[in-house]
Formats: C-alpha cells, structure tokens, sequence
C-alpha cells in the first residue's frame, strides 16, 4: 500500500465519522415542540367581538330593543303604583325632620 493512499484514506474516514457523529440525534435528549396559538386566539376573539359588533349595530339599525322589558305588573313600595319599582320611582318624598 502506499502511504498518500493511506493517509488520503485516514482523513476520508476521520471526516466521514465526524459526520456521522454530528448527524445523529442524541437518544438521550428529550425533543420538544413549540406552538405558537397566541396569534390564532387573538383574531378568534377580534373575530368574535367583530361579529357580536356586527349584531348590536344591526339591531340597532333595524330598531330593535335588545333589552326585554320589566314585568309591567310590578307595584311600586314607595307609592304603591303599578309599572315600576321603588328605585325608578319620581315621586317626591316630603323630607321628615326629627
């Protein structure tokens, strides 16, 4: 054999090992995967603001009231009238002094 042969062939399986080392993925080592859903579950909640939007800007084009109305057989405590409650009451109270 010649020595450049051998020394040619030496540095060739020296550089193939090399290689072969670095291109195998460590058994000892744990993978992990990252996601990134930050984004994706910020314009799934923009999209869903934008569509509750949608519906409050049509029904309030279309003059719809979003707000059922009271029980109009509620009686007042502070006049003892029908059709309202003693907190939305305008009757005026004489001021007692004591």
């Amino acid at each position: 054999m010649d020595a450049k042969d051998l020394k040619a062939a030496l540095a060739y399986s020296m550089k193939y090992e090399a290689a072969k080392t670095v291109s195998k993925i460590s058994r000892n080592v744990r993978s992990i995967e990252i996601k990134d859903d930050t984004g994706r579950e910020r314009e799934e909640k923009i999209d869903c603001l934008l569509k509750t939007l949608k519906k409050l800007s049509n029904s309030l084009a279309a003059g719809k009231q979003t707000i059922p109305r009271r029980n109009p057989n509620v009686t007042c405590w502070k006049c003892n009238k029908k059709g309202h409650v003693q907190r939305e009451c305008q009757v005026i109270m004489p001021v007692q002094e004591n």
